[in-house]
């Protein structure tokens, strides 16, 4: 896992206040399910429009929602 680049990793120290084992060790790393429906149904209207379709996502959102 490459955090930062090492070049401002004695910053980043400093800025944070020398807690970064004791930041890694408290966060919680457990998988988690990552909701990615709004990016796919996003990138889908955006693909149609290039394609030609005129339809706009906060129309498309509407009619999802709306079902």
């Amino acid at each position: 896992m490459k955090v930062t680049d090492k070049k401002y990793l004695s910053a980043y120290h400093d800025l944070i206040g020398h807690k970064i084992d004791s930041l890694i060790d408290d966060h919680d790393f457990s998988e988690q399910k990552i909701e990615f429906d709004y990016s796919t149904q996003s990138s889908a209207v955006y693909s149609s429009n290039i394609e030609g379709n005129t339809v706009d996502i906060n129309s498309y959102m509407n009619q999802i929602l709306s079902k």
